[in-house]
């Protein structure tokens, strides 16, 4: 039993010990980021990381979505997704981790996980202007057309008419969650929060 209680103070000791060295590297990160020394703050992020991979620490999200916004300014997507994945395995509830996860899909090319970022993020905070931007920049991409944008959705028959005819439109359209969203603007016919200011 004494043992077994030695082992486990040493196991509580080693975890607070790789909590300060995380907190010290991340907070290195945090002064390059801010300095815009992406690379820098990257090298800063990967050390933090290294000491707690699967983001078990508290606050460990934060490393994640700065790791990852660094890595968006270095147009390293791919990389910024995983970062922004683990950012929002870390913290599902955290609107700017799922705003990340969006950015990154949408420097991907990936317009329908923007979409469902999007979704995921507005349920989350209605409000906030980032995600609601987010959600018109997607549905602008796919209906596409500056006609559209400068009109606040006057004409819109012909224009969804001419944009359902394309392949990557009907992918995103046969989305269970964006048919969801669909029927609910229908069923509201409250397009307001999609309205360009």
């Amino acid at each position: 039993c004494l043992e077994a209680t030695k082992q486990s103070m040493e196991r509580r000791r080693e975890e607070l010990r790789a909590s300060d060295y995380v907190k010290e590297e991340v907070a290195n990160g945090d002064r390059m980021m801010a300095d815009a020394q992406f690379p820098a703050a990257v090298r800063y992020y990967d050390k933090a990381v290294e000491r707690d991979p699967e983001g078990k620490l508290k606050g460990a999200y934060m490393m994640f979505a700065n790791r990852g916004t660094c890595l968006l300014e270095m147009k390293r997507y791919r990389q910024a997704l995983a970062d922004a994945e683990m950012c929002v395995k870390c913290n599902p509830t955290w609107v700017l981790g799922h705003v990340l996860k969006g950015r990154a899909h949408q420097l991907l090319d990936q317009w329908s996980q923007v979409l469902k970022e999007s979704v995921i993020a507005y349920d989350l905070d209605p409000t906030n202007e980032t995600v609601l931007e987010m959600m018109r920049d997607c549905l602008f991409k796919h209906l596409g057309s500056d006609e559209l944008q400068k009109s606040t959705f006057s004409g819109m028959s012909d224009s969804l008419g001419r944009a359902m005819e394309d392949p990557s439109l009907q992918k995103l359209l046969s989305d269970p969650d964006i048919q969801q969203i669909v029927r609910a603007m229908q069923a509201t016919r409250d397009l307001s929060p999609l309205a360009t200011k």
